[in-house]
């Protein structure tokens, strides 16, 4: 059951509950009703954010519409299974994008961390190659159309993971991609 509207918590408050639950090593789902009736789930696996999902999208074009939340009634439910097809980005990318103040929600975007600097050309080849591992010669298109205008590593990489229609593989070629640039 919601608390009544006057328990709505400010998004910085929530972002600040979420990090406690990650230190400790939480896992179960983090529900928020925003004050416009936006509904966003936050789900937390051994205190790692493994999924978020707010009005149907999920990773980081979820955590962009968070931003948008300015207050919230929250409530975490330890008993609830989470799901596990993402990796450890997620939970950086989340405190990144969200710790930010409202007016800064673009800036905050720009520090999401990438995995080992600027989409240079070298690092274009790399995902270019792993994903087309995963849904075959298409990947060439579909890259450049991502990588057109793009400079974050990090946001390409999690468009690129929403290109492949299984959830498992598109959670591997997260973390391939993520230890293919680092390395």
């Amino acid at each position: 059951m919601l608390k009544p509207p006057d328990d709505l918590i400010p998004l910085a408050r929530i972002v600040a509950q979420i990090r406690i639950y990650c230190n400790e090593q939480s896992s179960g789902i983090v529900f928020l009703a925003s004050e416009d009736n936006r509904m966003a789930q936050v789900h937390l696996k051994a205190g790692q954010i493994v999924a978020v999902i707010c009005r149907n999208k999920r990773g980081i074009a979820a955590i962009q519409l968070m931003c948008d939340i300015r207050s919230a009634h929250i409530r975490f439910d330890g008993g609830q299974n989470t799901t596990s097809n993402s990796d450890e980005l997620l939970t950086e990318a989340f405190f990144d994008y969200l710790s930010a103040t409202p007016n800064k929600t673009q800036a905050a975007a720009s520090k999401v961390p990438v995995p080992s600097g600027p989409l240079t050309s070298d690092v274009k080849l790399t995902l270019q190659k792993l994903l087309a591992k995963f849904i075959g010669p298409m990947a060439e298109i579909i890259c450049q159309d991502h990588f057109d205008g793009a400079s974050n590593t990090l946001r390409v990489i999690e468009a690129l993971a929403n290109e492949i229609p299984k959830p498992e593989d598109a959670a591997k070629f997260r973390s391939d991609a993520a230890r293919a640039i680092e390395g």
